[in-house]
Formats: C-alpha cells, sequence, structure tokens
C-alpha cells in the first residue's frame, strides 16, 4: 500500500516538473547519476533532481516556432528565413526536378537533414474560393540525390486529427499532396525517417 501511494506521489511530482536536457559523453552521465545516487545532484544545481535519464541523441525532436503563413501573402519572408525557409531556387538551385508547383502561388521550400539523407520540404500556398487557402506540399530529393529515400513519410495534423499519412515507395521521384484550410486553422507537417523526424507548425492568422 505504502509502495502504491509512492509511486502516484512520484508521478503527481513528475507531471508537474520541468525537463532539462544536458548534452554531454558518456562518461558525463555516468557522473551525473552517479551524483544523483549520492543525494548531491540537487544541492550541485541548487534545484530538486526528481530522476536521471539518458537518451540518444536522435530521439530528441526540435520544434520550431510556429510559421505564420499570412505573412508570406504579405511578401514577407522575415520570419521564414529565421527558420530556413527560403526560394526554391536557393534550395534547389537552377535545376527543379518536378516543376508541378503554380507559378502563381507563394513557395518556399526547407531543406531537411534526417539522419544521413537530406530532402526538400515545399509548400505552395494560394488564395482560393470560399476564404479557403489552397496549400500544396511537396517532399522531394536533394542535391545529386535521384529518388526519395524509402519509407520516408510525410504526416499532416491538424490538433490531433490526422489529415494526412504519405509513405515513399521505392524509387519514388517526390511526393505530393494538396490541403484546404480556413483562416485561423492551424497544422503541423512531420517528416520522418526511421528514428529521424522534423516538425514544422503553421497558422494561417486571419487577414484584416
Amino acid at each position: 500500500m505504502n509502495n502504491e501511494i509512492d509511486k502516484n506521489q512520484q508521478q503527481e511530482e513528475m507531471s508537474s516538473s520541468t525537463l532539462f536536457v544536458f548534452k554531454g559523453s558518456q562518461e558525463d552521465f555516468y557522473r551525473m547519476m552517479s551524483l544523483f545516487e549520492a543525494g548531491e545532484l540537487s544541492d550541485l544545481l541548487g534545484i530538486e533532481v526528481l530522476d536521471v535519464g539518458a537518451i540518444v541523441e536522435s530521439q530528441l525532436v526540435a520544434q520550431p516556432k510556429v510559421i505564420n503563413l499570412s505573412q508570406w501573402f504579405q511578401n514577407n519572408f522575415v520570419e521564414a528565413i529565421q527558420e530556413a525557409w527560403l526560394t526554391l531556387e536557393e534550395v534547389f538551385g537552377k535545376s527543379i526536378r518536378n516543376p508541378a508547383f503554380r507559378s502563381q502561388a507563394v513557395k518556399r521550400a526547407k531543406s531537411i537533414q534526417l539522419g544521413d539523407r537530406t530532402v526538400a520540404l515545399i509548400l505552395d500556398i494560394a488564395t482560393a474560393e470560399n476564404q479557403e487557402i489552397s496549400t500544396i506540399l511537396g517532399v522531394y530529393p536533394i542535391g545529386s540525390q535521384t529518388y526519395l529515400p524509402e519509407n520516408l513519410k510525410l504526416d499532416v495534423y491538424e490538433s490531433e486529427e490526422t489529415l494526412v499519412e504519405l509513405q515513399a515507395p521505392l524509387q519514388s521521384e517526390g511526393m505530393i499532396q494538396e490541403l484546404f484550410f480556413l483562416p485561423g486553422e492551424a497544422f503541423r507537417i512531420e517528416v520522418s525517417l526511421g528514428d529521424f523526424k522534423q516538425i514544422e507548425n503553421f497558422l494561417l492568422f486571419p487577414t484584416r
């Protein structure tokens, strides 16, 4: 009974705690674990340390800031550039393998590193009927690569609802998908390959 109470108390403490991530060698981890087990780590850091654990770097997923796509329609790309969203020419060079994107739309691309493979994520947005925003998503190989990595995944979510689940087949030259959003809606794109994942968050602020 006491063990059950202790577990519940620990779960409550962990749920209201802050997670700190430190990067270092395996030797650094063992040193920190030794200090924690000796009860010295909390005193050393000046905060109460409830637990210490190790994760590999590939498990860390960066959470980028939310990109306001409404700014793209106003030719304001300051925020986009800060998050490495560049022109297609800057990402692909002079040659773009698949010209499936609209000439009159607003387009940006981002180079994404997934392990030892690099792909380009493209957003092509344009106004549509009924205040909707037509959004074409594309993932293409970049550099000297001809095909996407097999089993590369492209997933799109709105809140926790899955809108798109695509997976690259063998010798795929690219994946493309069109979606429609309304002003005020937000969505999340996840591009993943094995244990590696890149997340991009977007919001369409209503224009005044």
